[in-house]
């Protein structure tokens, strides 16, 4: 039996170190020629293939070893505003964004920043996020949120989640992925998902209420994630549903990678990290579903002992939890 706390501690820990993984990966040309094949077995007897299972440094991003980027980063400052202000409330939180340092926000998404710079000239949070494309930036959002209703609950998660996206981005598609995301973790940390189809039918029916509050949209995101094979292998997941990131491929891969590998924190993480694309996010959400299942004491020691501020994560967690 996990300790609910220890699931706390297993998502956002395990975000961090994922991110800590992939960011390596998405920027660092050594750390890519590590591998033979971003598709093959990493042979752990290999130390150049079996590097992806450990952090490297990233100069391109000046990030040492253990160091995360974007995704943990924004999780971070999204879980510390709901602790503060007890909801999701779009113009507080636009306050909270333009309160980090231009220069801190340049590892940031594309559109997070161009909707961040429009909200500094005055534009209305309504609006600020019109423009963007249906990426997966705002998805570490979404495991903020739904750390903080596992452990308080909401009557409203949806609108919630709306308030936390729209700003940044206003795409229906962007606001389903956050809440199916909340939702997806508020379930796991609560222990109330207990098995694979459990989860693709929570998913699918999460998609399917945030689109019945929206405009029909061509490609919703339900009906990708309704095409989730449990147990697919990561190269037929990347060629049904591609790894970019998109949120509709984004989303539909980490569950398939997350529910391919839902014995293993670390394989799961491996697996999301080796594909490629948007990794850094997808290996991210991979991360924090899979540590939510798993816990903490699953994390490798040698990872979860060397990630960046592991203290202040587990502070954080704790807090999350609803402990001091």
């Amino acid at each position: 039996m996990i300790d609910p706390v220890d699931r706390f501690r297993g998502c956002v820990v395990g975000a961090a170190v994922a991110d800590a993984m992939a960011t390596t990966l998405e920027s660092s040309e050594t750390a890519r020629a590590a591998l033979d094949s971003r598709f093959a077995t990493v042979d752990a007897d290999d130390e150049d293939a079996a590097a992806v299972r450990d952090f490297l440094p990233s100069p391109a991003l000046g990030l040492s070893p253990g160091q995360w980027g974007a995704p943990t980063q924004i999780f971070r400052l999204t879980a510390e505003f709901l602790l503060r202000e007890g909801r999701a409330d779009a113009d507080r939180y636009a306050r909270a964004l333009l309160a980090v340092p231009a220069a801190a926000r340049r590892a940031w998404g594309a559109s997070t920043r161009k909707a961040c710079q429009a909200l500094a000239d005055g534009v209305l949070p309504m609006r600020s996020g019109r423009d963007a494309e249906p990426t997966s930036e705002p998805l570490s959002r979404g495991v903020a949120l739904g750390l903080f209703d596992a452990a308080r609950g909401s009557a409203d998660l949806y609108y919630q989640a709306r308030a936390l996206t729209r700003l940044t981005h206003h795409d229906s598609r962007c606001v389903s992925g956050v809440f199916v995301v909340a939702r997806a973790v508020s379930d796991l940390v609560a222990a109330l998902l207990i098995d694979r189809d459990a989860l693709i039918r929570m998913v699918v029916e999460a998609a399917r209420f945030s689109e019945e509050k929206a405009l029909p949209e061509d490609d919703p995101l339900s009906g990708r994630l309704a095409a989730v094979q449990p147990g697919a292998s990561m190269l037929e997941l990347v060629a049904r549903h591609g790894n970019s990131d998109l949120v509709l491929e984004a989303i539909p891969f980490a569950v398939g990678v997350f529910l391919a590998h839902s014995e293993s924190y670390e394989e799961a993480v491996v697996q999301a990290a080796k594909a490629g694309g948007g990794a850094a996010a997808n290996t991210f959400l991979v991360g924090a579903l899979s540590g939510a299942l798993h816990g903490f004491r699953a994390i490798p020691t040698r990872l979860r002992m060397h990630v960046e501020d592991l203290d202040g994560l587990l502070t954080l967690a704790d807090q999350l939890s609803g402990g001091d």
